[in-house]
This record gives structure tokens, sequence and C-alpha cells, in this order.
């Protein structure tokens, strides 16, 4: 049954004024049309109205309320999609969603998408009040200034109001108020005058359920990213020449990074006390961190440092739209201007391409007309992927030396791939964009082959005729696809125009990351290139979201790639396992080790998987690590250690340390060593009991597809003839039989 009740308005806003709101609560299949017209009363239509939806686990919407400065509406809604789609009594909130009133709400995009979704309704006149954010909008300081700024406010009160997670029923109403007195303000409506209204009616139904399940997919994958980070630091606090305090980060995966999000800092004074400290990220570079703490830490040892919050996402239709979601729709009409022909020549002046390798640069150079603008290839481990997109490279320059290119790929390991394999075919008329905090103080020993080629982000500059300056002759340029989103870029767009753009690890970006692209360079694309493979790592969050996508998942483009049938990295005898157990026996193996031992398991008997967080190590197993590595060492053979757990690579890591061996660039876990390869390769499976990782085929198919001439793999035997008996690794030791195993002496 409806029920009324009269809420306090929060305070909020310095000096606060005492007001009353008139609430009613109901579930949406009870909801009356008086209600909602008295609800319509209270707001005419240059009147803002404030929205706060509350989700579920799922994303999908489980409440929402609607606020005018004096009355409110909180409609419950049913767990059940059934429910919520079928109920008549929904479509009575219609009038407020289609009526004149600007509608005021946090992450509009989210909620605009869910209505429909859950609801099957639209609205119209809706306001992203975070879309006037600046920084991260998923940040504090964005709702701070979205509600009119730090000064003006109550910063705890908006804190419990908006960023408490245990809180009464009553809550999303006030945020609803709150939102709603924000937009009442000339302070706020002034930022947010020139803000594009979402209108979800004027979108047909196939486009809307497009965006609508890509913006799902986003927020459930902003979701997965944890809510607190612990960041690995020294102890050790200093100071910078302005006394301020700074941390050093000492592991680039964990490091600081400026974000909006406060820190947790544990410090031990000099009398052993533990204390807890809130601060303030000021500024990062490097591994030195510049923070604001609420108390001095000077003097103190630090124990542990935490980010608070989730870390932010990384930041007009076009024939790619539809081909990527609407093929039916799609129309085969040439693009004009092509600088292409269908017998465009390849020039491959290092290495003979095989016919699949020179099919897929064929593709590339094709016409960019409908039928050959969208290039799937997809290039399993050691096919030459990289040889592929050279060859490309060259191609173009022989026979249109100013035709501009781009080169993206998902992670700046790829990227600096690329660039290696065009400076060792001779090709040098490229600049690779890397940003300052990946490259400074980090990764700078990664780009020595490459270095004059290097532009960090810190050097970018402010005009198009300096960018020109920086970049000479070379209109080919490379970058990460977050790189490529990144407001700085436009400088170097404007000079290199984003005509032709060939994609590296596709299957790890999910479809709607492409989407900015789109929107930003609608009236330059031409043509499109995504290279990757789906039996590699996928997308992050595949696993925990039903039907997120990469390209490849997508049927009507898959139907049409391009396979690299022969790889050139691994030795015979793991070539062809892989083939027949990962690849359909569709591909070939070319290599000079044909020796059967070139892969062997170690058998570490008194080894036994232990839990570390949400990780796992195995204590035993480094031990055998450490003493293959030190004979690979004493050998001067190349080598390169694989995990899947990250707690195991730190211990590994610490032990090579303790031990006096190389450390650096020598341990990964499985997800950050795909694109690399070495001689040697050493595995510790870690898992005895529970098969854990091993069940996950794409990544252990990484794993078992990094060496060049020998792999160990370190695990229990009697594990692997058992729980992990039908896992990858486990087909691998059946099928190279006893022979293949052998004890650590």
């Amino acid at each position: 049954m409806p029920q009324i009740q009269h809420l306090s308005a929060p305070a909020i806003y310095k000096p606060s004024v005492a007001s009353t709101i008139h609430v009613v609560d109901t579930h949406i299949n009870e909801l009356q049309l008086h209600m909602v017209t008295k609800f319509l009363q209270s707001c005419p239509d240059d009147a803002p109205l404030g929205i706060s939806p509350e989700y579920g686990a799922n994303a999908c919407l489980t409440a929402i309320a609607f606020s005018s400065l004096t009355h409110a509406i909180y409609l419950r809604v049913s767990t059940k999609r059934s429910n919520r789609i079928l109920s008549p009594n929904r479509l009575r909130l219609q009038p407020i969603l289609a009526s004149a009133s600007k509608k005021y709400a946090l992450q509009m995009d989210v909620l605009a998408t869910a209505l429909y979704l859950d609801l099957d309704l639209r609205i119209n006149h809706g306001i992203d009040m975070l879309s006037a954010a600046k920084g991260n909008r998923y940040s504090r300081q964005a709702v701070y200034d979205v509600l009119g700024g730090d000064s003006n406010l109550s910063v705890d009160k908006v804190d419990a109001l908006f960023f408490n997670q245990e809180l009464p029923n009553r809550q999303p109403i006030l945020r609803a108020w709150a939102l709603c007195k924000a937009a009442s303000s000339e302070r706020v409506l002034s930022k947010l005058r020139h803000t594009t209204e979402i209108d979800t009616g004027k979108l047909s139904t196939k486009r809307l359920s497009v965006l609508a399940k890509l913006v799902r997919d986003a927020e459930l994958l902003y979701r997965l990213k944890p809510t607190v980070v612990k960041n690995t630091v020294s102890s050790e606090v200093t100071k910078n020449k302005s006394g301020e305090a700074i941390l050093h980060s000492t592991r680039y995966k964990t490091r600081l990074m400026k974000n909006g999000n406060p820190l947790r800092v544990v410090t031990l004074d000099q009398n052993g006390k533990q204390q807890v400290n809130t601060a303030r990220l000021k500024g990062v570079k490097g591994r030195a961190a510049t923070i604001d703490p609420k108390t001095p830490l000077q003097g103190k040892k630090v124990l542990s440092v935490a980010t608070l919050g989730r870390e932010p996402p990384t930041n007009a239709e076009k024939p790619f739209v539809q081909r990527f979601w609407l093929p039916s729709e799609a129309r085969a009409t040439p693009i004009v201007n092509s600088n292409f022909s269908l017998d465009t020549p390849i020039y491959s002046p290092q290495r003979t391409l095989n016919t699949s390798q020179r099919q897929a640069v064929s593709a590339i150079l094709a016409a960019d007309d409908y039928g050959n603008n969208l290039t799937l290839i997809h290039g399993p481990p050691g096919t030459g992927k990289t040889t592929v997109i050279a060859a490309a490279v060259t191609s173009i320059e022989q026979s249109s030396p100013y035709r501009p290119l781009w080169l993206v790929a998902q992670s700046n390991v790829a990227v600096k791939n690329i660039a290696e394999k065009l400076a060792s075919v001779g090709f040098d008329k490229f600049k690779i964009l890397v940003s300052e905090g990946f490259h400074f103080d980090w990764h700078e020993h990664l780009y020595e082959k490459i270095s004059p080629n290097v532009i960090r982000s810190d050097t970018f500059p402010e005009s198009s005729l300096e960018a020109s300056r920086q970049l000479l002759d070379s209109n080919v340029l490379l970058c990460t696809l977050s790189m490529f989103a990144n407001d700085k870029m436009k400088v170097y767009t404007r000079c290199v125009a984003v005509e032709t753009v060939i994609f590296d690890e596709a299957s790890q970006i999910e479809v709607g990351c492409y989407l900015p692209l789109f929107f930003r360079f609608n009236n330059t694309l031409r043509k499109l290139v995504f290279i990757g493979d789906d039996k590699q790592l996928p997308p992050h969050g595949q696993g925990d979201i039903k039907d997120l996508q990469s390209i490849f998942e997508v049927g009507h483009l898959r139907e049409r790639g391009i396979f690299l049938d022969t790889q050139y990295r691994m030795p015979v005898v793991i070539g062809n396992f892989i083939s027949t157990n990962v690849y359909g026996s569709r591909l070939k193996t070319v290599h000079q080790v044909k020796w059967q031992q070139s892969c062997l398991f170690v058998d570490v008997l008194n080894g036994k998987e232990t839990q570390q967080g949400t990780s796992w190590t195995n204590i035993q197993e480094i031990r055998a690590v450490i003493k293959i590595a030190r004979r690979f060492h004493k050998q001067g053979k190349p080598y390169r250690i694989i995990t899947p757990y990250d707690a195991q690579r730190s211990k590994i890591e610490g032990m090579l340390k303790q031990e006096k061996l190389p450390w650096e660039d020598k341990c990964f876990n499985v997800d950050s060593f795909q694109g690399n390869e070495e001689e040697h390769i050493i595995i510790s499976v870690v898992r005895t009991e529970k098969i854990g990782f091993l069940q996950e085929a794409r990544r252990v198919n990484v794993m078992l597809t990094r060496c060049k001439k020998s792999m160990i793999l370190c695990t229990n035997k009697a594990f692997i003839q058992g729980p992990a008996a039908t896992s990858l690794v486990g087909r691998l030791a059946a099928q190279l039989g006893p022979n293949n195993w052998v004890s650590l002496r």
C-alpha cells in the first residue's frame, strides 16, 4: 500500500534553510495517476526535477526517487524482470519522464538506459549533472562540484548522503531532492547550460537496444573494480622542497594514481603505536606521489596505503556502427576518395610472407569501400601478427607515403612490440605516443631500441604547429586505446587524420570501447582493421558479465575474418598440441626444434597450494623455479617465469632478489605476458588441490604459448593426472607421456 510521509530536507548547504518534503512511497505496480498528477503540480515546466535511482547487484533498477523542491515519489521496483516489463502501472510514470521539466541525475546515461532495459520507458530532457564536473566524474570531488562546490557545502553531510553504502530507504529521496535543489541554483545551472540533453524518446528501438546494452555492460565492468585498492609503497616518508609529504610506489601495478579518490594511510609512530590517517593525493611524478595528509606523517613509518573508491573508467553514426551492431541496416555504398585499390602491391623487404599473411595484408590494403572498410584478422600465437602490421605499413609507405595511419593496441607492451617490429624492418617514420605515468620512472628501459621515436605525454604540445614539428614527416602514429581517447591527443589527430586505424589485441577490447572513436572521428574514418585472437585473453570481465563481446564474438563480422594459419614461435611438439586442442587442427607449425623433451614437467612432490587473500602461493614450487632459474642463468640462457597468480609472482620475484639472481622483468603473471615471448619459459602452476585458473582455457592458452625453444612446468604430478586431467595442462602432460616428467633433482 502507498505510504505518505514527510521528511526534513538534508542540510547539505551552508547556511541551510529548513524545509519539508511531502513523500509518496509505493511500489511501481501500485502507482496511481492522481499521485503522478499531484507531483507534477509541484513541478511546473520551468522548474527542475531531481532523480536518484537505486540498482541491484546486476545493475538493474530496484528503486527510483523523483523530487521537486516540495514533493517526492519513491517507487520500489520488482526484482524479477518479467514483472517490471509486464506491469501496466509502470506506464503511469511516463508523464513524469516525458514532462517538459528538465530532469537532473548523476549518471543520467546509466539511468536513461536502465529505464528502457528494466521498465521499457523513455525519458526526455535528461541532464547528466556529472558532465559538468572537472576531472574524474566518478570521484567524490565530482559530486561536490555539481552540487555547488566545497565552499558552499557541508561536506560531511554530503558524504553521508551520497557515499554511505548502508542507508535507509529514505536516502534516495533526499538525494533526489539535493539534486533538484542544486539545479535550482544559478551557480550550478551556469555549469550545465551547454550540457546536451538525453532524450531516449527520439531513438529507434534498435538503436536504443544497442546503446542500452553497451551502457549496461560498461556499468557492470565498472562494478567489477575493487572499492579498496592496496598500494605498494616504501615505508619511508620524504619531503619535497616545499615541505610536502612524498610517498614512493614500489610496484607499477599497485602504484598510487591521481584519480580524485582519498587515501587511507596506516603509520607506526616512534612509540610503536599504529595510526590511521586519511590523505588527498595532490600529484604523481613517476614513483613519487605528493600527498596532503589530515595529520603530519613526518617521523612515522608507513605500514600500508590504500586508495578508497573504484578507479575511474578510461576515457553520429557511420557505416562502421551499422556494420558492428546493425548489419541489416548497413548499406553497401562506397566511400569516396580512397587512396588504395584492390591491387595495391605488398612490400615486405625483411621477410617472405606466407599465403595467409599475404591475404591479411592484401585485405588491409584493399580499397576502403563498404565491402572492405572493416577487416578482421584472427592471429593465433606466433603467427606473425606484428609481421602483418609491419608489411601493411611498409606497403602503404611505398604506394601512398602521405597516407595517415594509426596503430592502436590495448596494452603499452603490444604498442611497443609493433614499434620495435617497424624499426626492425627499417621503417622509422613513426612516432609512439606514451603516457608519462607508464614511461617515466617505471618502463623507460622498454623503449631503448625506439627512444628517438617516443613522445611522452608530459611533452605533448598545446598547438598543432608544435605537434607538426614534433612529428616531422611521420604519418604513422602508435598509442594505446586509452591514450587515443585522451583529449590531449587532439593536436596530433589534427596533424595525422584518423582515417585508417589498425587495432592489435582487438580480442581484449570490449566492443563498446570503440564508440568514442566512432563519435569523435565520424567525419574522417575510412577503414578499421582488427587483429587479435579470441582463444587468448578476453575483454576484462567477460567471465563475470554475460554476453560481453569483443569484435571476435560478433558473428556476422567473424564470418569474414582471415585466419593466420602458420605459427613460427613454439617447438613442434607444443605447436601441434595447441593446434589440435585449441584451434581445431587449423594451425600449422614451422619450427626447427622438433625435440620431444622441449616441454618438460617437474614433479614438485611436496608442493601445496596456500590461499593468500584472493590469490594463491606454493612455496615448494617457488624453490623449484629458483633452482631452474639459477641453472639457466649459469648457462647464459634467456628465460622468463610465468605464473597464474600475482601473490606467487611477487614471492618468486622476492626470492630472485634474495638469491641475487636477475629479477627485473623476469617474472610475470599470465595476463601481463600476452604478446611477449622468450627462448625458455618456466611456469609455476601453483594449484595442487582445486583446478582454479586451469579451467580458464583462454588464459592457459596464453601461458602455454610463450616459449621459442623450451618450456618447463613446475607442478604436482598427482594433481595434473587427477583433478586437472581435463585441463589444457593435463591434456598436454597426457599427450607427452611419462618420459616428459622429471624430478626436481
